[in-house]
């Protein structure tokens, strides 16, 4: 088949939708389908290197560009239309329903579209401020949008009930999770435990807890502090490291609880690239995720929690909230345990059953490894093409 991909961000910047569509793009130019990823043209001039060493085509198409899209969409649209059809592109796979899916429906496709939201375009929390969707005329634009697709992939069984909530049929919405590559995360294979603990200045007997993720108010990092306070309290000893951009912002917080001992950002660890392969995620934060005895999450709101999943995968017990998306990953008291969101007192208990207690650890990591298997990419990109393919017998 040939499969056009439309994503108006950038592939480059660390994120679950770019993990995502480099691993779906990747794994299906593999299968022997041709692979067209269509970007910004300012986007490509800007990483044009990093672009040019993808194993899959790139193309732009004309004014894309965020100011344009709002006010113009049918310019981007007609670029974009006239692209598929002189490339006699068969399906288009969307990565966002704002910007790329406004550009994608704004003008009747001559093929079908295939959407996978991100989360922030489709979610809405008043509380924390969180989607675009809380700006009417942006909820009108993205309802649109929804209803204009051939098929919308719900991420976990909850997005699917946002669709329908949203009034979207259930013959248009087809359940995909996101994929992993259990793999690359096998815990059996010799990685030095020692040199990584030793790097970030932790003992090989102490506990350690792993977060992973930007910053943002939704993400609930803020709590960490708090909840390792609690923990210290327990009589428990333990070395916490966060991960990711931003991170350094909750710094203040855990110099207040005088935690700077226990509690550590770290800035994100990018892409892993060599001449002729990309790597999402790479070595480096791989064999993090396998040093962590437990990975903790205490998320507000969730689309599909990659971090989660990749946790499960390098067979680490989790814990986390009750939030929607972490509650579609994690079975409570089976691979991992469950807290109301914002209860930081049942978390840090949570976090102290476990490590008081090896053979529940243990239990729970041999869990998060064997539930992360339906979750591989390989099941992922079959049920992608299957969705391709039905489309086209139609």
């Amino acid at each position: 088949m040939k499969i056009g991909v439309l994503i108006l961000g950038s592939l480059f910047k660390i994120g679950g939708y770019q993990v995502f569509a480099y691993n779906l793009m990747n794994r299906l130019s593999t299968r022997n389908h041709e692979i067209t990823l269509i970007v910004k043209s300012s986007e490509f001039r800007k990483n044009y290197n990093l672009y040019e060493q993808l194993p899959f085509k790139v193309a732009t198409i004309k004014n894309s560009d965020e100011r344009l899209v709002k006010y113009f969409p049918y310019l981007a649209a007609r670029s974009l239309r006239n692209f598929v059809v002189r490339n006699n592109i068969e399906v288009l796979q969307v990565v966002g329903s704002y910007p790329a899916g406004y550009v994608a429906t704004s003008l009747k496709s001559p093929i079908p579209v295939v959407l996978r939201t991100h989360g922030e375009d489709v979610q809405v929390d008043k509380e924390i401020g969180y989607g675009l969707r809380l700006d009417n005329k942006m909820d009108k634009k993205i309802r649109k949008v929804l209803h204009s697709v051939d098929i919308l992939v719900a991420l976990t069984s909850t997005m699917y009930d946002t669709y329908s909530e949203l009034g979207i049929s259930n013959d248009n919405i087809s359940l995909v999770p996101n994929g992993v590559g259990v793999d690359d995360f096998n815990t059996e294979e010799k990685f030095n435990s020692i040199s990584i603990r030793n790097k970030y200045n932790i003992k090989n007997d102490i506990p350690l807890l792993l977060t992973v993720g930007r910053y943002h108010k939704k993400k609930g990092f803020d709590a960490i502090p708090k909840i390792a306070s609690l923990l210290k309290n327990l009589n428990v000893d333990f070395k916490w490291l966060i991960v990711g951009n931003e991170t350094e912002k909750i710094e203040p917080i855990i110099r207040s609880f005088n935690l700077q001992d226990v509690v550590t950002t770290i800035p994100a660890i990018g892409i892993q690239q060599d001449k002729y392969s990309f790597k999402f995620p790479g070595d480096d934060l791989i064999d993090l995720y396998k040093c962590a005895d437990i990975y903790v999450f205490p998320s507000l709101l969730e689309g599909f929690p990659r971090v989660i999943l990749e946790a499960m995968a390098a067979s680490t017990p989790i814990v986390t909230t009750d939030a929607e998306g972490c509650v579609d990953l994690v079975e409570d008291g089976v691979n991992g345990f469950i807290s109301n969101k914002n209860d930081h007192i049942n978390m840090s208990k949570n976090l102290a059953k476990i490590i008081k207690n090896p053979t529940l650890m243990h239990k729970m990591a041999a869990s998060s490894r064997q539930k992360s298997y339906q979750y591989d990419w390989n099941i992922v990109v079959d049920k992608y093409e299957q969705i391709y393919k039905e489309l086209l017998a139609t």
